[in-house]
């Protein structure tokens, strides 16, 4: 799978839209990429013709997920940093946060440390 497509696998993996339902219920998290309403809002920041974007349909979402990763990038992050910030944010991100989830996104790409396996 490609970058977009690893990132929705670990966001949400097979998941049925009953438990989609529960899960922004529960914690905010919105489709099959689970954006909340703060990455809604950097979005609509870093690129405002999104402003409105409906992150429960997949196509947008995903757009809306490569902007956000693009712009992280351009910003001094490595990929997989980047990757990293997409789950923590930048600022969890420079904390620490998000490096399970970088590790789950990187296998599934076949890479480590940003390296083919």
């Amino acid at each position: 799978p490609g970058l977009l497509e690893s990132i929705q696998q670990v966001e949400t993996g097979g998941a049925t839209e009953e438990n989609l339902r529960a899960a922004e219920k529960s914690e905010g998290a919105i489709g099959s990429f689970q954006q909340r309403s703060i990455f809604q809002e950097d979005i609509a920041r870093i690129d405002p013709t999104m402003r409105g974007y409906n992150p429960k349909d997949p196509r947008q979402a995903a757009k809306a997920a490569a902007i956000y990763i693009k712009h992280q990038m351009d910003t001094g992050l490595t990929q997989r940093q980047a990757i990293e910030a997409y789950n923590a944010g930048r600022t969890g991100q420079k904390k620490g946060y998000g490096k399970n989830y970088g590790n789950k996104v990187m296998g599934l790409l076949g890479m480590v440390e940003g390296k083919t396996v």
